[in-house]
């Protein structure tokens, strides 16, 4: 595909140990051939489904994903709203 798709993440922490929320959440997609870039951003108190290690599901802000399960859960989570692909 000629778009590549970016997450872009900017978290906020006093601690370098531990990142508990990202504050910005932008999906940059670039085009190869034209080299034309596009930017979303994502509010980040979007409601969104998180399943727990219980099994239980419940909505949350998904500027709290980053501090529930990393970067992986976040870009998973994007994925699966937005049909994307980021890898």
């Amino acid at each position: 595909s000629e778009w590549q798709n970016f997450l872009l993440l900017g978290t906020d922490t006093r601690n370098l140990n531990s990142v508990n929320r990202t504050d910005t959440i932008i999906i940059a997609s670039v085009n190869a051939n034209s080299g034309k870039i596009r930017l979303v951003s994502i509010m980040r108190d979007l409601a969104v489904p998180f399943t727990n290690s219980q099994g239980v599901t419940k909505e949350v802000k998904i500027n709290s994903l980053i501090g529930r399960g990393g970067v992986n859960r976040v870009m998973k989570t994007i994925n699966e709203l937005f049909d994307m692909n980021i890898t």
